[in-house]
């Protein structure tokens, strides 16, 4: 069982599963409800600005060309992070050719948010180094940087920086190249 999100909660809380929500989509249970599953709970995603459009189709644009083979973007589709976690990340290059699942793997992950955004910087970074992902960017709208995590140890990066000049190279994408400047312009 889940530990409570919060101390307020009551202690006999279920989360719902990935396969039981997986199960609700397929149904059509929760056919235009904006919602993704973290840690169990049914989070409502927030309505994205054109900015945030825009930056996550830009990133996508600039990475695009440099995937190997074997590599594919998805943009907002979900990830099977854990048995209680099913987030859509913005931005994630995955293994390509699946088909029947969803992939529980990426190369790099990427959220578009505003600074104060806790899901993306506190759930969500937690969720991504267990499933293992090499790397994790937040692309922060209002400060106009990203911020990078790197080096997944158990339930944390051991390190992060934040860039708002210069090029990324995304550790598993070696070809790709992003000028963080020219993103935000």
């Amino acid at each position: 069982m889940l530990e409570p999100m919060h101390d307020a909660l009551p202690r006999n809380i279920r989360g719902l599963k990935r396969v039981e929500y997986e199960a609700m989509v397929e149904a059509g249970i929760l056919r235009g409800v904006p919602v993704e599953l973290l840690d169990g709970q049914l989070v409502a995603k927030v309505v994205t600005s054109p900015e945030h459009s825009g930056l996550t189709r830009r990133l996508a644009e600039l990475i695009w060309p440099a995937l190997e083979d074997h590599m594919t973007i998805g943009m907002n589709m979900p990830f099977a992070a854990d048995e209680y976690s099913e987030p859509e990340p913005d931005l994630a290059v995955v293994r390509k050719g699946l088909m029947r699942e969803h992939p529980d793997y990426a190369f790099l992950a990427v959220e578009v948010c505003y600074s104060s955004d806790y899901n993306d910087r506190v759930i969500k970074t937690r969720l991504y180094v267990t499933a293992g992902i090499p790397e994790y960017w937040i692309v922060d709208v209002e400060q106009r940087c990203i911020e990078i995590y790197t080096e997944p140890r158990g339930k944390q990066y051991a390190a992060k920086r934040i860039v708002s000049e210069g090029m990324l190279t995304p550790i598993e994408i070696p070809r790709a190249r992003v000028d963080v400047a020219a993103l935000f312009a």
